[in-house]
């Protein structure tokens, strides 16, 4: 799993395997960031259906996103 995912997303599965309320706040955060950039399918419909690993990964992707975004 490591070469395809970010390390502070696995870090973040674990989190959200012990803590599974926090998913929310990272579900909303992913929701909102897909709206701006106009990804149809993050939804919450799509979003409840996936694994801790991959709400993981989409946080992150989003993050590492924003982070290249302000220092244009």
């Amino acid at each position: 799993m490591r070469p395809k995912s970010h390390f502070y997303a696995l870090c973040t599965q674990l989190e959200l395997m012990l803590d599974p309320q926090q998913r929310q706040e990272y579900e909303d955060y992913i929701l909102e960031q897909g709206e701006i950039a106009g990804h149809k399918s993050l939804v919450s419909s799509n979003l409840e259906k996936a694994s801790n690993l991959a709400v993981a990964n989409l946080f992150y992707y989003f993050k590492v996103r924003d982070k290249s975004e302000e220092s244009e």
